[in-house]
């Protein structure tokens, strides 16, 4: 549930590692995003992302149902 703070994946890593990569982010944002600043910083890049993706659905749907001139 909680994070280690934001900008602090590379600490994290660097002392849970198993191997001696250097690492300074996560492959990708929403393991960086749980890691650094726990489920509620996972939750909400979730909800910006769903509301992006309801956006553009919303903006498709408008643009293919024109009304006739």
């Amino acid at each position: 549930m909680h994070g280690s703070g934001a900008g602090t994946f590379e600490l994290t890593w660097n002392v849970r590692a198993t191997n001696s990569e250097f690492v300074r982010d996560a492959h990708n944002a929403y393991l960086e995003a749980l890691t650094e600043q726990g489920t509620p910083g996972l939750l909400v890049l979730l909800g910006l992302v769903a509301s992006l993706a309801a956006s553009a659905l919303v903006a498709v749907r408008r643009a293919t149902t024109a009304p006739d001139p």
